[in-house]
């Protein structure tokens, strides 16, 4: 486990299917970062506040 997962911190990949170094498909995420594949995916992985 990283040091952000331990801080309590969740880290969100935009995946788009493609790996631009290579061109090939995307490596596995590390088991603490959530993987999204659409921007609009976004907002239901957000903390709400009441700002």
């Amino acid at each position: 486990m990283n040091a952000a997962a331990l801080a309590g911190l969740t880290g969100i990949w935009l995946d788009r299917g493609i790996y631009f170094v290579t061109g090939g498909p995307s490596p596995t995420p590390d088991k603490t970062v959530l993987r999204i594949e659409r921007l609009t995916d976004l907002p239901d992985h957000l903390p709400r506040t009441n700002a």
